[in-house]
């Protein structure tokens, strides 16, 4: 039997925690028992992932990445998935850096080479050496992610040349090597 003070103390407690309680007693006629309904209604809550859940997304992004086994010419899915991967790295390195959740997603968006010069700007590269070569391919990369390229069918995307697409092997090493030097750090914040 559940001790009347018990459930007295309870109700404090979920009452100070911002919880609205509404309680009523309903009396089956004829019967000795008293039911007590419950409601717990809670106020609007806004939870934001930090650093670490963006790292933890990005390395789920390019696991996902590593385990596709279809091989086609063009599949948008491998370069979104890549690319996702690089943009919440990167948003990983720049929460890190104290970077507004507000800023990263207003400010910044999907935009490849800004969330990228951003992290260079706040010092990246001293954590992740980031070559010429792979910001010329998120370059690449940024034209295709950005109109949401590998999301969408566009027609634009089918007049595209070939060679306006992002290496997949350069842009999935800066991938990994992102999450294998940030994760770690992230980690220890």
């Amino acid at each position: 039997m559940i001790h009347p003070e018990s459930v007295y103390f309870a109700v404090k407690n979920i009452e100070e925690s911002g919880f609205k309680l509404n309680t009523s007693n309903n009396r089956r006629q004829g019967s000795r028992k008293t039911m007590a309904n419950i409601i717990i209604s809670a106020k609007p809550a806004r939870i934001t992932m930090g650093p670490i859940g963006f790292i933890v997304y990005a390395e789920d992004f390019l696991n996902a990445y590593k385990s596709f086994k279809i091989d086609k010419p063009f599949l948008p899915v491998k370069y979104y998935l890549i690319c996702r991967s690089v943009e919440l790295s990167l948003k990983s390195y720049l929460l890190f850096k104290s970077v507004s959740i507000k800023k990263v997603k207003c400010k910044f968006g999907h935009d490849l080479q800004k969330i990228l010069k951003k992290s260079i700007e706040l010092g990246i590269g001293a954590v992740e050496g980031i070559t010429d070569e792979e910001q010329a391919e998120i370059e690449k990369a940024n034209n295709w992610y950005n109109r949401k390229g590998f999301e969408y069918f566009d027609i634009q995307n089918t007049l595209e040349s070939k060679d306006t697409l992002p290496n997949l092997s350069v842009v999935f090493n800066l991938a990994d090597r992102l999450i294998n030097s940030l994760k770690p750090i992230i980690e220890r914040q």
